[in-house]
């Protein structure tokens, strides 16, 4: 087959996938995250680059940069990690580079995509998110908590609960973090939620918490312990819904006689207190 109709059909193949432009004399990705991904992916295989790109970046490095990991960064630390072909002083180096919070956020992506880092990395990366997210500007601190949250819930949701009590907070940032704290820990959300005064606006949110933690209850009803744990966060929320909740368990399911006495006591307890 000639050289220029092998090109042609080649160019045609490539169009159909959907992925790449293929013009005269160049083939461009549609999506520049593609291309950087397969870019990475071939960096990690190539002993050549890793000095180099290590290299490149340790440059990203220091307690003030604000140098962040680019997704082609985030791709080439995964690759190698994944694939196994790390290149020595590469754990060291995610570790330094956690302490600034530029980097320490894309590692908290990585750390969200599932690559393992190690527990080093992933504490220090928290300490570091920790900081930008209890700072005064409240649109950085969310990012940055959204970030904290890959690496450690309870702390993300502990930063925002704090702000949350604040008397000086406006109702539309109050709502915002409370929806945030609900997508990090729904059930912990229900503790920090029943601490608040709630205005009559934002029990419109927690409401739909308290109907969210419902159908909780429901898939999870055939397990005491975890019943108990649901109904007890719902009670704090919705006492009457709690109530119901369990005595529809306590009616639909049929129960050894230890768990049916362990519930009918907790059913008594939260009803005593409506």
């Amino acid at each position: 087959m000639p050289v220029s109709k092998w090109d042609a059909l080649t160019a045609q193949a490539l169009r159909r996938t959907g992925m790449v432009l293929v013009t005269a004399d160049d083939v461009t990705f549609v999506h520049q995250t593609l291309h950087e991904f397969l870019a990475a992916r071939h960096a990690a295989r190539d002993p050549h680059a890793r000095r180099g790109e290590l290299l490149r970046l340790s440059h990203k490095k220091g307690l003030l940069s604000q140098s962040y990991l680019t997704s082609y960064d985030r791709f080439l630390v995964a690759a190698w990690i994944v694939e196994g072909r790390s290149p020595p002083g590469l754990k060291d180096l995610i570790a330094q580079l956690s302490a600034s919070y530029g980097p320490a956020a894309g590692i908290a992506e990585l750390v969200r995509d599932g690559v393992d880092l190690g527990s080093r990395v992933r504490e220090s990366a928290a300490v570091t998110l920790r900081k930008m997210a209890s700072g005064r500007d409240l649109s950085r601190m969310i990012v940055a908590a959204e970030d904290l949250a890959s690496v450690d819930v309870p702390s993300a949701v502990e930063v925002l609960s704090v702000v949350l009590r604040s008397p000086t907070i406006s109702f539309p940032d109050r709502a915002r973090l409370s929806k945030k704290i609900i997508e990090f820990d729904p059930l912990h959300a229900v503790d920090v939620f029943a601490e608040l005064s709630m205005s009559r606006r934002l029990d419109i949110i927690y409401r739909d918490h308290a109907s969210d933690l419902t159908e909780m209850v429901r898939e999870r009803e055939g397990d005491v312990h975890e019943l108990i744990v649901l109904t007890g966060k719902l009670a704090r929320l919705d006492r009457l819904a709690a109530v119901t909740m369990l005595a529809e368990a306590l009616d639909r399911h049929t129960w050894k006689k230890p768990h049916r006495q362990k519930l009918l006591t907790w059913l008594a307890t939260i009803q005593s207190s409506l």
